[in-house]
This record gives structure tokens, sequence and C-alpha cells, in this order.
């Protein structure tokens, strides 16, 4: 897929999500794009690739309940010194989660997790649920800190197998002077699937992990 069809997709999703929550008179709707860079790695450190791309997000919240959405579009090429037999590859990972505040700065999150692969046979494609906690904090005025870590479960693989433990990590930061509107943001996020699958009657681990920065600008309505 091309780079404007990656901006088109992005932009699009930004445009379906503001427009859906405009609908559901939200209390607080936001949404913006991202540059996007990160690793992936399958067997531990013997499928290495690195790349980069796009990302979109929309929030809306109501009350104490929120609904994020995420979509990212990453191109990964085999790093130096992988084995020759890898090809490179087109990632879009789509993650939505709808989250509860408990207290002040803390909340939980129920989410999906697809990661989809394109050629598909260049790596494995992915279906996961979220269970997690976020906390948000105010680090000065014009200033928030959030960070979020949770448990992927029921996870699918398009090869088979299956993961017993998966886990999702991230942290994020946003920054907007006066009222705040208009925002820089940045977070990098962390995912690692321990899973296991069986040849020949014999087990397998080809634990899969994923790292990604993403900078980039918010609206906030």
């Amino acid at each position: 897929m091309s780079r404007s069809r990656i901006a088109r997709a992005t932009g699009a999703l930004f445009g379906v999500l503001l427009l859906a929550s405009r609908t559901a008179a939200a209390q607080n709707v936001s949404g913006g794009v991202s540059l996007a860079g990160g690793s992936y790695r399958e067997q531990g450190p013997s499928l290495r690739f690195a790349g980069g791309g796009l990302a979109a997000h929309a929030d809306v919240s109501y009350r104490r309940f929120a609904l994020r959405a995420v979509m990212s579009r990453l191109t990964f090429e085999p790093e130096t010194g992988s084995p020759a037999a890898l090809q490179s590859f087109d990632l879009t990972q789509v993650d939505v989660a709808l989250r509860a505040g408990v207290v002040r700065e803390f909340g939980v999150e129920l989410g999906l997790v697809r990661r989809t692969v394109t050629p598909a046979d260049a790596a494995q494609e992915v279906g996961a649920a979220r269970l997690g906690v976020v906390a948000s904090y105010a680090l000065a005025p014009g200033a928030a800190l959030t960070a979020r870590g949770g448990y992927l479960a029921g996870a699918r693989f398009s090869g088979g197998g299956s993961a017993p433990f998966g886990a999702d990590l991230a942290l994020g930061v946003s920054y907007g002077p006066g009222r705040g509107r208009i925002r820089a943001t940045g977070d990098f996020e962390f995912q690692h699937f321990a899973r296991r699958t069986t040849v020949d009657g014999t087990r397998l681990d080809v634990p899969i992990q994923s790292a990604v920065v993403r900078l980039g600008i918010a609206v906030t309505h």
C-alpha cells in the first residue's frame, strides 16, 4: 500500500470516529495523527524487523466513560544480520478500547486488538482481547501523562498456536499551551505474546513482540 493510501486510510478513520462522536453528543472529543516507528520480532531475536509509518487515533469521553480507537500502519524491513529469506511486510494494527474511571486518576479498560499483515505469510496476524488498567496524571498546566498496562487474552494467530500469556504496556505524554485544544502528543507501546506451537508433537516457544513510538499532534473539542 502506498503512503498516499495509508494517509487516506488514517484520515478516514479519524473522520468517521469524529463524526460518530459528535453524533453521540460526547462531553469531550479528540483526534490526531502521528508519525510512527518501531521494531518487530518473532522467535525471540531470530527474526528481527524495523520500520515506520503513520497512525491515527480518536477519543470520545462522556462522564467517567471513554472510547478510544487507534490505527497504525507500518512498513517493516528485515534488520541487518537477519536471515536472508525474510521479506518486507506492511503491518496494520487496530486497537479499540472502552474505559471506565474508578477513581479520579485510575480506571479500567476492556478492548480488542487486531493485527493484519501484507503479505500474509511474512509475519503472524493476531487477534486478542485486552483487560487492563489506566492511570492519568496532570504534570503541569497543559501537560499530561498516561500509563497503561494490560493482559492480552484469547490470542489467535494466523499460523496457529496459542499464547497462555500476553502483555501490553504503554506510556504517553501530551502538551497543549493555552486552552490546550491543539496538543503535541507522544507515546510508546510494547506488546508481547508468549506464543507456543507444536511441530511433529514437539512444543516450541515462538514468542512475538513489538515496540512502537508515535509522535504527532491532536485536536481536542
